[in-house]
């Protein structure tokens, strides 16, 4: 559910995350452009942050792809199937030594 959250057991308030975003940009946002600036941040930010999730789940897929190229029991597009992020034609490329 979009913007759920659990009250602290603490007692302190919650607020969604946008909402503190929100919060902690109004005060710069007088006489200038800053709130902008910082959703822009934010939005970057979480770009670069799926773009890394990716980049290690590829080199995960390389690895399992090459554990089990060497183990030698699985055609390549089984081996393609099971790591899902990875093209027969890739799987090939790493058993003949070439880079994914």
């Amino acid at each position: 559910m979009v913007g759920a959250f659990r009250e602290p057991s603490d007692g302190r308030s919650c607020e969604p995350i946008h909402s503190i975003l929100y919060i902690v940009a109004q005060p710069l946002e007088r006489g200038s452009n800053n709130y902008y600036s910082i959703i822009q941040g934010v939005a970057t930010m979480c770009k670069i942050m799926e773009d890394m999730k990716n980049e290690a789940a590829k080199r995960n897929s390389i690895e399992t792809a090459r554990v089990l190229l060497a183990m030698g029991k699985l055609s390549y597009e089984e081996i393609a199937q099971s790591v899902r992020l990875l093209t027969v034609d890739e799987v090939k490329a790493l058993d003949e030594g070439k880079p994914a």
